[in-house]
């Protein structure tokens, strides 16, 4: 009588925990996201768009994620490096409604060529502080200036 009452206990006890909805919330909201981010700009001459970055990242919801590609330049001065190149962090957070909160701060670093002065280093950073709403599976198009926007996609990892 005791073993059965145990094996029943237990049976109920996994068949709540199993089949209750914070158990699936819990293991749906820490399933894997990823995001791609895409940044253009358009020439001046014309239609024809340039790839500034295009970094895709696989994250976990409310985990905070970068990349970064690129590096420094070493000054002509000897000072502190110069950041070049593209980084990004953030954070995604599921909603209750299916979507994703997107926290994202996208840099792009350039160096800006001084041919008339060669004692001079300089490095155009661009950082875009991004917090918006993405729906699964659609490209989210944000613009930042007349030649530049960037793109924003969240896909679950399968």
């Amino acid at each position: 009588m005791a073993r059965r009452f145990l094996y029943v206990a237990v049976v109920v006890c996994v068949a709540t925990f199993a089949y209750s909805p914070m158990a699936f919330a819990q293991d749906n909201s820490n399933g894997q996201l990823v995001i791609s981010i895409k940044a253009y700009e358009t020439a001046d001459e014309g239609p024809q768009q340039k790839v500034l970055a295009e970094p895709t990242l696989v994250t976990i919801p409310g985990r905070p994620f970068s990349y970064n590609t690129g590096g420094t330049l070493k000054t002509k001065t000897g000072d502190e490096d110069l950041s070049i190149g593209t980084r990004v962090t953030g954070t995604l957070t599921r909603t209750r409604t299916g979507t994703v909160q997107v926290a994202l701060k996208v840099s792009i670093g350039d160096s800006v060529s001084q041919d008339d002065d060669p004692e001079t280093d300089m490095v155009k950073t661009e950082i875009i502080d991004i917090r918006t709403i993405v729906k699964m599976g659609e490209v989210k198009r944000l613009k930042w200036s007349a030649s530049r926007w960037c793109e924003v996609r969240v896909d679950s990892v399968k």
